[in-house]
C-alpha cells in the first residue's frame, strides 16, 4: 500500500506549472527592478557628468575670456610706457582693477541652470617675460570645475628715435677693412678694425698710434695684424687686443641708410625789397626763388612775417658776401631746397629754436661762406640728396651736422665742420690743413686724411688712408645728442611679441 502511495505521489505532476510560473514571474521581476535602477542611475550619473563637463567649458571660456581682456589692457599699456618698470607697474594695477574677481555671466542657460566663470589672477611673477596665472572656475548648478591658464607678458625696449649702435670707448677711428697710416699721419686714441685679413694695417713713414691701444675681431690673428717695414722704430710700443665680440657693422651701416623722405611745401611768394627812399628794388622772392644776391638784401630777415613757415625754395642763392638771417621764433623749421647756392655769404640762424634743411639737388660752398658761425651746433641740419660731391674749401664753416643719403664729401683748405657728418657715398675726404671737430659716420666710405688735415672726435670708415701729417684725435661724443633721427634695426613688437598664452589646463 505504501508502494502505491510512493509511486501516486512521485508519478504526480499537477501544480508544477503555477510554481515554475511564479518562480519566472519572481526572476522577471527582480531583473525589471534591477535594469530600472540601473536606468536611473545611469541618467543620474548622466546629468551629473553633463553639468560637470558644462562647467568645465564655462571655465574654460571665463579663463578665455580674461585672457582677451588682458591683451586689450596690454596693447593699451604699451605705447604709453617708456620703461619695463613703468609698464609693468601700470598693467598689474590694470588688470587687478578690471580683471582680478570678475565674474563673467554671459552665457546661454545649461538645462534651466546659469552657468558663471569666477576669474582669479595669480599675479605677475619673474622679470622679463612676467607671468600671470589666470584661475577661472566654471559652475553649473551644484557642479564646479576649475581650470588654468599661464600667461606670458613681455616688455620690449622702444624705437626711442636715437637708438644708436654700441662704438668702443676711448675708439679714435672703427675701420672695417683696411687702415693705412704714411708721411707722419698719427692716431692718438684707440684703434678698432674689423677685418680678417693678415696685414690689414700697414704703418710706414713715422706713422704712428698713440695713447689707445690696437684692437681685432676676435677671430683674426692679432700677430699679422700689422705690416710694418723693418726700421720701424715704435714696434714695441704697439698694443694689440682681441676683442671680444665683432663690431656691429649692419647697425653702422643702417645709420647712413636711414635718409628720410623729403617733406613736401609749398612755395615761397614773390615780394620786393626796396632802399629807405624807394628810390632802388630788389626782387628778393621770386619764381620760388630766395635771392640774397643784391646789397638791399643783405641781412634780410627770413621769418613767418616773410612768408616763412616750412616753405620750398628753387634756388637759394647768397653771393656778395650778403647774410641770410633766419629767425626761428623759438620753433624747429624746415626748408626744402632744390640748388642751395652758397657761393659767397652766409646764414645766421636767429632764435633758440633749429632750422632743418632738405637739399635735393646740389649744394655749392664758395669763397668765405659760413652757415651758423655765431649759433649753436644743434640748431643747423642738412639733409642731402643730390649725387654732386659736396665741397669745401677756402676757409668755409659748417656749425651743424650734414647727412648725404648717396654723395661723397670733400673738405679741404681750411674749411671746418662743427657737427656729425654722415655720408651714404663712398668717399669722404678731409685735406688743406682743415681741422674739424666731428663724429663722422661713413661705413661704406673710403676715408682719405692728407695735407695737415686734423680731424678731433669719432671716425668710422669701410676703409682709412692718413698721410702727410695727418692727425685723427679721439673726443668723446654724447650720443644723446645725435642730431639726425634713426631708429634700431628691430621692429616694433606685434601683439603676440608682447603677450602670449599656454594651453588652458584643468588645475588640481
Amino acid at each position: 500500500m505504501f508502494k502505491r502511495l510512493k509511486n501516486r505521489f512521485l508519478h504526480d505532476e499537477e501544480g508544477s506549472g503555477l510554481i515554475i510560473a511564479l518562480m519566472t514571474l519572481m526572476v522577471l521581476s527582480v531583473l525589471g527592478v534591477s535594469l530600472g535602477t540601473i536606468t536611473i542611475s545611469g541618467y543620474k550619473m548622466s546629468d551629473t557628468n553633463r553639468d560637470s563637463s558644462s562647467a568645465y567649458y564655462i571655465a574654460e571660456a571665463g579663463a578665455n575670456m580674461a585672457y582677451e581682456e588682458m591683451v586689450e589692457l596690454v596693447n593699451e599699456a604699451y605705447p604709453i610706457s617708456t620703461s619695463k618698470e613703468s609698464f609693468f607697474l601700470l598693467l598689474e594695477k590694470k588688470i587687478n582693477e578690471k580683471i582680478n574677481g570678475n565674474k563673467y555671466t554671459d552665457f546661454a542657460k545649461q538645462f534651466g541652470e546659469s552657468p558663471l566663470a569666477l576669474i582669479e589672477l595669480d599675479g605677475l611673477t619673474g622679470d622679463n617675460p612676467r607671468t600671470v596665472k589666470v584661475l577661472s572656475t566654471g559652475k553649473v548648478g551644484n557642479n564646479t570645475r576649475l581650470v588654468e591658464k599661464k600667461v606670458d607678458i613681455t616688455w620690449h625696449d622702444k624705437n626711442t628715435g636715437i637708438s644708436f649702435p654700441p662704438i668702443p670707448l676711448n675708439a679714435a677711428i672703427v675701420v672695417k677693412n683696411k687702415l693705412e697710416l704714411t708721411g707722419g699721419a698719427s692716431i692718438h686714441g684707440d684703434v678698432h678694425i674689423d677685418s680678417l685679413s693678415s696685414e690689414a694695417i700697414y704703418i710706414d713713414g713715422g706713422a704712428s698710434i698713440y695713447n689707445g691701444a690696437t684692437f681685432h675681431h676676435p677671430s683674426a690673428n692679432g700677430n699679422s695684424l700689422f705690416r710694418l717695414p723693418d726700421h720701424y722704430g715704435r714696434k714695441d710700443q704697439l698694443i694689440i687686443n682681441s676683442r671680444a665680440a665683432p663690431l656691429p657693422w649692419e647697425q653702422y651701416e643702417n645709420i647712413s641708410n636711414q635718409f628720410p623722405e623729403i617733406p613736401i611745401f609749398p612755395y615761397i611768394s614773390n615780394k620786393s625789397i626796396s632802399d629807405t627812399r624807394g628810390h632802388n628794388h630788389h626782387q628778393v622772392q621770386r619764381n620760388g626763388d630766395l635771392r640774397i644776391n643784391n646789397y638791399l638784401a643783405n641781412g634780410y630777415p627770413f621769418n613767418k612775417e616773410n612768408n616763412y613757415n616750412n616753405v620750398s625754395i628753387r634756388t637759394m642763392t647768397i653771393t656778395e658776401n650778403n647774410r641770410l638771417k633766419i629767425n626761428t621764433n623759438g620753433k624747429d623749421l624746415s626748408i626744402v631746397v632744390e640748388h642751395f647756392d652758397i657761393s659767397n655769404g652766409h646764414i645766421d640762424i636767429v632764435g633758440n629754436g633749429s632750422v632743418t634743411f632738405y637739399v635735393t639737388d646740389k649744394i655749392s660752398f664758395g669763397s668765405g661762406s659760413t652757415i651758423n658761425k655765431d649759433g649753436r651746433e644743434n640748431q643747423v641740419k642738412i639733409y642731402y640728396a643730390g649725387s654732386h660731391s659736396v665741397n669745401m674749401g677756402g676757409s668755409q664753416h659748417l656749425n651743424g651736422s650734414i647727412f648725404t643719403k648717396r654723395s661723397s664729401i670733400d673738405i679741404g683748405s681750411g674749411a671746418s665742420v662743427k657737427g656729425v657728418i654722415v655720408v651714404g657715398g663712398n668717399s669722404v675726404k678731409f685735406s688743406g690743413g682743415t681741422h674739424s671737430n666731428t663724429f663722422l659716420i661713413a661705413p661704406k666710405a673710403n676715408l682719405i686724411v692728407e695735407g695737415g688735415a686734423t680731424i678731433s672726435g669719432i671716425v668710422i670708415s669701410e676703409k682709412a688712408v692718413l698721410s702727410g701729417g695727418t692727425k685723427i684725435e679721439y673726443k668723446a661724443y654724447d650720443f644723446n645728442k645725435f642730431p639726425f633721427t634713426i631708429s634700431n634695426s628691430r621692429p616694433e613688437p606685434g601683439e603676440s611679441d608682447l603677450i602670449s598664452s599656454q594651453p588652458t589646463i584643468e588645475a588640481r
